[in-house]
């Protein structure tokens, strides 16, 4: 599944920020996935955990391999 077609799914909306975000973690692994708990809280509040999901199904279903 593509970023859009994740974000749709579990946001509801076309927004793929975060989506993109898990895919850039699972390329690089320059950091841990759960490392990014914190700033998402931070920065989007009560829907952190939809914002990590995205992020979360984008690292496990590797959008990147096409």
């Amino acid at each position: 599944m593509d970023a859009t077609g994740i974000a749709l799914e579990i946001l509801k909306r076309p927004i793929t920020n975060t989506t993109m975000l898990g895919a850039m973690v699972r390329a690089t692994g320059a950091i841990d996935l759960t490392s990014m708990k914190a700033p998402l809280e931070k920065r989007f509040g009560k829907i952190a955990s939809k914002n990590y999901a995205v992020m979360q199904a984008a690292f496990d279903n590797s959008i990147l391999e096409g």
